[in-house]
């Protein structure tokens, strides 16, 4: 994995951040005016996820649209 991006590090950024803006997901390879979906949750990932991570249970959360 190439950079790891905690809840913690997440919140110290996003409180930088108008706290009425909304939440997109954009691939490293979009312009800055393409954009993939909304985000419109936060979720704690499963246990199959993480599995797939390769990280321990509980300790992934997912953004979904």
């Amino acid at each position: 994995m190439r950079n790891r991006t905690t809840v913690a590090n997440l919140i110290k950024q996003l409180r930088k951040l108008p706290p009425d803006a909304l939440i997109v997901w954009q691939d490293h390879d979009h312009y800055e005016y393409e954009y993939n979906a909304m985000v419109n949750e936060a979720l704690l990932g499963n246990d199959a996820l993480c599995e797939n991570v390769g990280v321990p249970s509980g300790t992934i959360v997912a953004l979904k649209g």
